[in-house]
């Protein structure tokens, strides 16, 4: 479940993807920027250009002298040589049969008859290209006389312009467009690489949690969705050693239950085993005395009835779960006073004197009241063996901050020892308490210097719901 404030991960994500595209966007312009103005005022100035233009030119010149060239029209070792030589234009034409104008322009050369001007390049469509050339780089014409005479007599003229700026353009757009797309690559990576990080983080953890390295904490940091698994997965890891904790302390409880029962069951069967033996070996002398071994056998019988009685409660309401037992709402006042009333009835058939102080409870309870009733019942149990009859039982509740406590004490007949042999019916109540997210404590007090006996305390505490 996201927690209130938290931003959603998807939306961080979609944040650093256009962070990532705005860097790249800038690379991609500032690199063309820089690379275009690389390319016009460093590498392809005017004076550079014009300079390699005058080295065409002369090298022309000697090509034509070297290869007694004498008709520029359509000659194809002129054609061969320019093919060979990328990004060059060259028009050749009569000097003298041209306007005034094409003496000063270019453009002219597009009006001019097929006869007048030949066209010599290294690319397929140099007219298109012509065109755009005429309008970014017309400065750019590098002119000069040639050793060749026109048809009338007239000295030829080449005009010649060198462009690898397109070229270079587009090399700059390349590499801007790659620069860009390392640079989006680069910045969503490091950016991811604190969620991915992250994320394997918490899957090494995990693991270790898997393989049952529970003390290894869960890292928890950030503001999202990945925030809160790390969270869950450390509740989880705490309910994991809570959960352990208590099957170890059940274990351990179920284990020192089982000595004690072992112990204190060895006793009444050896004693019910010695009594059957005698009876059976016709050893008991009068009709009175086998009458008095047969009694005490049904009284050590019902001992041990009543031992694994206890243990069976013990066990089953240790089977229980505090999320799956039934619980309803009712008044404390009312639900408290009822099953005192009972516990009080049997103490009175006992013989005991019951003293009863109920505070003022005004709220609500939620409850299992059968279960309630066990902890009544195990307390009377206890009271009935163990107290003297002689002395009150007295029970008092009461109501503060919410918690409801019932205390109920009587004078025990012995001094302070084992007020339950096994302690099954204490520990039961113990457990039911706790199902219902309460405590039961017991208490030995001494009654006074001289008196071997002592005040046995029972202390029941359960929250409670206010009334409106």
């Amino acid at each position: 479940m996201i927690r209130n404030g938290r931003r959603r991960l998807g939306l961080l994500l979609t944040l650093y993807a256009f962070l990532s595209l705005m860097l790249a966007a800038a690379v991609f312009l500032g690199g063309r920027w820089l690379g275009e103005r690389v390319v016009n005022d460093v590498v392809y100035t005017k004076q550079n250009i014009l300079k390699h233009e005058a080295g065409v030119y002369t090298e022309l010149c000697a090509y034509i002298r070297k290869e007694g060239i004498q008709d520029a029209a359509d000659n194809e070792k002129l054609r061969a040589w320019f093919k060979d030589r990328d990004h060059l234009i060259a028009f050749i034409y009569d000097y003298y049969k041209q306007s005034s104008g094409a003496r000063s322009s270019v453009g002219s050369f597009l009006s001019s008859s097929d006869e007048d001007t030949i066209v010599y390049s290294s690319v397929s469509e140099p007219m298109s290209t012509y065109a755009v050339l005429q309008s970014q780089y017309e400065g750019y014409w590098f002119h000069g006389p040639l050793e060749i005479r026109g048809a009338n007599d007239f000295p030829m003229v080449v005009r010649i312009i060198y462009f690898p700026m397109y070229t270079a353009s587009i090399f700059v757009l390349v590499l801007s467009a790659v620069l860009a797309f390392m640079a989006f690559a680069l910045c969503l990576t490091l950016l991811f690489r604190r969620k991915t990080g992250y994320i394997s983080k918490l899957s090494s953890e995990l693991n270790a949690m898997a393989a049952g390295e529970l003390n290894v904490p869960m890292t928890v940091k950030g503001n999202d969705e990945l925030t809160t698994l790390a969270e869950n997965m450390d509740e989880m890891r705490l309910s994991f050693i809570k959960r352990l904790e208590k099957e170890e302390q059940m274990n351990k409880n179920a284990s020192r239950l089982l000595t004690d029962m072992s112990h204190d069951l060895r006793t009444p069967l050896t004693a019910l085993i010695g009594y059957l033996e005698i009876l059976d070996g016709g050893k008991a002398g009068s009709e009175e005395q086998r009458a008095k071994y047969v009694l005490s056998a049904k009284n050590r019988a019902y001992q041990i009835k009543n031992m694994t009685d206890e243990l069976f409660e013990y066990f089953l309401v240790y089977s229980y779960d505090a999320e799956k037992i039934e619980k309803q709402t009712c008044d404390a006042l009312t639900l408290i006073s009822q099953l005192w009333d009972e516990a009080s009835f049997g103490l009175e058939s006992e013989g005991f004197r019951v003293e009863t102080v109920m505070g003022d409870i005004n709220a609500q309870l939620e409850a299992n009241p059968n279960l309630l009733r066990r902890v009544f019942d195990n307390v009377v149990s206890n009271i009935i063996k163990y107290a003297d009859r002689s002395e009150p039982v007295r029970c008092v509740s009461a109501l503060e901050k919410n918690v409801l406590t019932v205390s109920v004490s009587n004078l025990s007949l012995e001094a302070p020892k084992s007020t339950d042999s096994s302690h099954i019916g204490l520990s039961s109540c113990k457990k039911i308490a706790e199902l219902h997210g309460g405590s039961f404590e017991t208490q030995l007090v001494a009654s006074g210097e001289n008196d071997p006996r002592s005040v046995f305390v029972c202390r029941f505490s359960l929250p409670v719901l206010t009334k409106q």
